[in-house]
């Protein structure tokens, strides 16, 4: 993953966007396979991540959404 789409956004961020983009960037390049997320039985490695999060930020940058503003907010029902 090249990170373009979601390079392209990251511009208009902040410092600590772009740091946490270039560790994101350094840990998908080293260790692709290792898990970014587990969740219970559910496991999803840094590739597989970092094509999600692109292909979100072509969908941002498709529809001109601007990355600094609330997109949606998740909440857990309790």
């Amino acid at each position: 993953c090249k990170f373009t789409a979601l390079r392209s956004i990251a511009v208009s961020g902040s410092w600590y966007v772009k740091e946490y983009l270039a560790r994101f960037e350094w840990q998908t390049q080293t260790n692709p396979a290792h898990p970014a997320i587990k969740d219970g039985s559910q496991i999803v490695s840094y590739s597989a991540l970092a094509a999600w999060t692109d292909a979100v930020a072509t969908q941002l940058s498709a529809q001109r959404l601007d990355p600094t503003k609330p997109i949606a907010f998740l909440t857990s029902k309790a």
